[in-house]
């Protein structure tokens, strides 16, 4: 008599492969939620980082404070406001990262003094929508900016499809 052949224990290459490519399918779809988070992290951290900015100048204008470094023109002068001036955008070609600073205005542009500054924002994210010369100025002793109208600033992640945030100014000197 013919005995049946014994049946080893283990896997046949078949189950393996199944294994190995559904492992694959969702280590890809995960990696791939991953860098769409990080990306929307990176993009939601450097709106924080602005909106901080913003309500920094705009505290200090509403309180009239001014800079208290000897030798500032602050010192002696009125204080007009504090400025937050967009230096640079970014610009991948250069390549050049977007860069901001914040001044306090006595009493004008030409009698300035840096509060804040360079702050340079994340590689790939782009701040526009400022008013011409990339600049305005949160007025002193809560008399709002000096736009008439809503300055909206658009930050987008250059490259990623991923929606713009958007930080609005109003001229009465809020921040959304």
């Amino acid at each position: 008599l013919i005995s049946a052949p014994e049946r080893k224990n283990g896997f046949t290459i078949i189950e393996l492969l199944v294994v190995i490519s559904i492992m694959f399918l969702v280590f890809g779809v995960g990696y791939a939620n991953y860098r769409d988070f990080q990306r929307r992290e990176y993009l939601n951290s450097a709106v924080r980082m602005v909106e901080s900015d913003l309500r920094l100048a705009q505290g200090l204008a509403l309180a009239g404070s001014k800079p208290q470094d000897t030798g500032n023109p602050c010192l002696t002068g009125p204080l007009e406001g504090y400025l937050f001036w967009r230096r640079f955008a970014y610009d991948p070609a250069i390549p050049q990262l977007a860069t901001y600073e914040i001044y306090a205005l006595c009493p004008d542009f030409a009698n300035r003094e840096i509060v804040k500054g360079p702050i340079t924002l994340p590689d790939r994210i782009s701040l526009t929508g400022l008013p011409s010369g990339n600049r305005f100025t949160f007025l002193s002793l809560a008399r709002g900016t000096d736009q008439s109208a809503n300055v909206v600033l658009n930050f987008s992640y250059v490259g990623s499809g991923l929606p713009n945030k958007t930080l609005t100014i109003y001229p009465s000197g809020r921040i959304e």
